[in-house]
């Protein structure tokens, strides 16, 4: 609780406090996460066959281990953040982006979690599951937008709206290590067995969120593909000079870092 809730819910206030004391009292664009919306196991709203950014996450609970301290902090985080600002009369959107892939722009030394994930996949150290994906170059954008949006306030889920079948997933890599790697490689990327418990919008080939047409509207943003996001991520991954001639993880994705370069260039990319 004190290692994850508390420091992410202080820099949250923190942000708020700091756009309310500055003269020019900038609209503050928070970065949430699907975690915030629903967690494990949890159904949708009563009539509402799958999520929307009207959802809170009802189920996490710090107590259980990291992976659902760090559900709870993001949904806890984001409220109080929306409290503060309110209350101190700051305009304030959150985002709410899924699991974020994509290809970095240039490479990097270090091993994040998306990417050794990926390569892993790639690799057949670990089978492809279903993730409801959102594309890091889509989530950028989305900041842009909201900090330029006509209308105040609003919270987005920044995603693609269905989960991709693993077996598709893993059909992806292997056109793309195939070429690259060889076919043998390319024949131990495999697909895990697709759940058969839980919410059913939650399963793969589900729609899991309904979130396109709010986001087309309201910011102009179209999500690309995650099937595209997957091709152009891997294959980003085996073009890397350090990757390719060592056969190792080399690779960085900081989520944070990875969105900074990104933000500038959707920031000088016209609307």
């Amino acid at each position: 609780m004190e290692e994850m809730v508390e420091p992410n819910i202080a820099m949250a206030e923190a942000v708020v406090r700091a756009a309310a004391a500055a003269p020019s009292r900038p609209r503050v664009v928070y970065t949430s996460s699907m975690a915030a919306v629903r967690g494990p196991g949890q159904e949708p709203r009563k009539g509402q066959r799958c999520f929307d950014e009207k959802d809170f996450n009802s189920q996490s609970h710090p107590e259980n281990g990291w992976g659902e301290a760090y559900q709870y902090s993001k949904r806890e985080s984001e409220l109080r953040a929306k409290s503060l600002a309110e209350e101190l009369q700051v305009d304030f959107v959150s985002l709410c982006p899924s699991f974020i892939l994509g290809p970095e722009r240039g490479s990097s030394d270090g091993s994040g979690f998306s990417v050794s994930m990926v390569l892993s996949w790639m690799k057949g150290e670990q089978k492809v599951r279903s993730l409801l994906i959102a594309d890091v170059r889509d989530v950028a954008t989305a900041h842009v937008a909201a900090a330029k949006a006509p209308k105040k306030g609003g919270r987005f889920i920044v995603s693609t709206e269905v989960r991709p079948v693993p077996e598709e997933v893993a059909a992806v890599l292997r056109e793309v290590v195939a070429p690259a790697w060889g076919a043998d490689s390319a024949k131990t990327i495999t697909a895990a067995a697709a759940p058969g418990d839980g919410p059913a919008c939650m399963r793969p080939g589900a729609h899991e969120v309904r979130c396109t047409q709010q986001l087309r509207s309201a910011l102009g943003l179209t999500c690309r593909d995650a099937l595209v996001t997957v091709r152009d991520m891997a294959s980003h991954l085996v073009s890397t000079k350090e990757f390719c001639c060592l056969g190792v993880v080399v690779v960085f994705v900081n989520r944070l870092a990875m969105l900074g370069m990104h933000w500038k260039e959707a920031a000088h990319t016209p609307n």
